[in-house]
């Protein structure tokens, strides 16, 4: 199954808050009290926060259509993530382990470093549906890396103390001090994540200019015209109505209001003329606010008029758009609580949705 580039370049913003968020699991910077062995202890840099910021990432990859296999590989990860936040939320608390939870964090332990292995692995499938070559063979890279580096040894290790709980020992060893620079070698894994990211950035972003130069282009191009859906239309053989202004669209029984982003990427609102109690002023605004929240990128933000019946969809990125009998807005928007204000603005309820 292929997935459409400006999808692909969707991941971008939740593969940084991954890697920011393993990286804060990873510093520990913290001050701790103590009595008798038992007390709490604050992470300055605090390891919930970076178990929540994975999650977030991981959760919203997990919407990313792609494949079964995709889908399973990346819910084992969000699953594993969800118990990240717990063992975060637990490290706060210093006390003598019981047996049982002992042996359940070793398992634990065993469990979160192959989900650093499937996770790139997860990657690899997304790039490759995307037909980002080099950015799969970077997370081949970044898998290998976290396979021999994290799953391997750390994984053996946790194994190994797990047995150890069982027959009821502990287990401790002291590290000489020249093997202590070997512990670099651990963040190498994390270090390349960023990389196979910027490079799944820079690529999805010279794929999509490929793909705009390849784009139908007709014979008199006019601005008001939304290209994607000039395209779509010559390509099925459809109609295609494109219309001026607001007052013409009002004036057609199925005039429709679209704004969009990133060169028709994402579709932020489509909305019937009819429906709409506010100006095109106010549309310009609303656009601009709605596109500074997501891509902030005004040369490529625009608002078009187009005839379109009821249910018909609207081509476009990260999933297009609907046409409805009054306003259909992106999930991302909604996602981020502000439909009322959308709403708000569109039925000239409130000047902005800030």
């Amino acid at each position: 199954m292929s997935v459409p580039i400006h999808e692909i370049r969707s991941t971008i913003t939740p593969l940084r808050a991954i890697f920011w968020g393993g990286l804060l699991c990873l510093i520990d910077i913290y001050y701790k009290q103590l009595l008798n062995g038992e007390g709490w202890r604050f992470d300055i840099l605090s390891d919930v926060v970076g178990a929540l910021m994975i999650v977030w990432g991981v959760y919203r990859l997990s919407l990313v259509r792609v494949s079964g296999s995709y889908l399973t590989a990346v819910m084992f990860v969000l699953t594993i993530a969800g118990l990240a936040v717990v063992d975060a939320v637990h490290g706060h608390f210093v006390y003598q382990k019981p047996q049982w939870l002992s042996l359940l964090m070793h398992i634990y332990g065993i469990a979160a470093y192959c989900a650093y292995v499937v996770f790139c692995m997860a990657m690899r499938t997304l790039c490759r549906a995307g037909g980002l070559v080099e950015s799969e063979r970077s997370w081949r890279t970044t898998m290998l890396l976290f396979l021999f580096i994290c799953l391997i040894p750390l994984g053996l290790l946790n194994a190994v103390s797990a047995i150890v709980t069982l027959s009821g020992k502990s287990l401790s060893f002291d590290i000489p001090p020249v093997l202590m620079v070997l512990v670099v070698l651990f963040i190498a894994p994390w270090i390349h994540l960023f990389v196979s990211t910027s490079r799944m950035t820079r690529e999805a972003a010279r794929k999509i200019s490929e793909s705009e130069q390849k784009l139908f282009v007709p014979e008199s191009v006019r601005i008001h015209e939304r290209p994607l859906g000039g395209f779509m239309a010559a390509a099925h053989g459809a109609a295609f109505h494109p219309l001026r202004s607001l007052s013409e669209a009002k004036a057609a029984h199925d005039g429709t209001v679209i704004l969009e982003g990133d060169h028709g990427g994402q579709v932020y609102v489509v909305a019937r003329a009819a429906y709409l109690q506010c100006d095109e002023s106010a549309l310009e605004q609303l656009l601009a606010d709605l596109d500074a929240l997501v891509w902030n990128d005004p040369d490529s933000r625009r608002i078009y008029f187009e005839r379109l019946p009821v249910g018909s969809g609207v081509p476009g990125g990260m999933g297009g758009g609907q046409v409805t009998e009054s306003i259909w807005i992106h999930p991302e928007f909604n996602d981020k609580g502000l439909a009322t204000a959308i709403e708000g603005v569109l039925r000239g309820l409130r000047p902005r949705v800030e």
